[in-house]
């Protein structure tokens, strides 16, 4: 769908470029490999085979697009998001916990490639202080609500409240373990 909604819009936007980063060796990734070679915007697509150098990737991205049919709160969203980079997602469960529209990026139904289209005209059509502001915005929802200490914090009592007399919290609340950011 991804593939399809970018063909629709790309002769509107000429030098837009789709990156597909994660590729497999199995058919669905030859199937996709197929019909982007095959579509009249071929040159404006590119697949990447699964790689550890994502940063790369997230580096030099406008946009970071996650048209997903079925997500919880994906890894790859967050981390583009700490880079700065406004997020285009399907609106399923856990992505708009942190993409809100206009303002972390863009959301758009599942399995609809024409509003997925919509939506991608819209990200490309943004202009590029606007896309910057909202990269900030991004960082800033990372850093108040996913950043690792506060993770740290809230796992800790979530484990307290399931064994409030363990060992950890004996520890914890003697002050011999701190999970403070400066302790780390």
């Amino acid at each position: 769908p991804l593939v399809q909604a970018f063909a629709s819009i790309a002769g509107r936007h000429p030098r837009a470029h789709l990156v597909l980063v994660g590729g497999w060796d199995d058919a669905t990734c030859q199937a996709l490999v197929s019909y982007a070679q095959s579509s009249p915007c071929a040159s404006q697509i590119s697949l990447v085979p699964l790689t550890t150098e994502v940063h790369r990737w997230h580096g030099i991205a406008d946009v970071l697009v996650c048209a997903s049919d079925l997500e919880s709160l994906p890894r790859a969203v967050l981390e583009g998001m700490a880079w700065e980079t406004p997020v285009l997602a399907t609106d399923v469960f856990g992505l708009s916990d942190v993409v809100t529209d206009g303002v972390t990026g863009w959301l758009c139904p599942c399995r609809d490639v024409e509003r997925l289209a919509q939506a991608l005209d819209r990200a490309l059509e943004t202009p590029k202080p606007e896309r910057e502001a909202m990269g900030r915005a991004c960082r800033a929802l990372i850093e108040r609500n996913h950043a690792f200490d506060g993770y740290a914090h809230r796992f800790t009592e979530i484990l307290d409240g399931l064994a409030p007399n363990s060992a950890l919290s004996r520890a914890r609340s003697n002050g011999k373990i701190d999970l403070s950011e400066s302790a780390a």
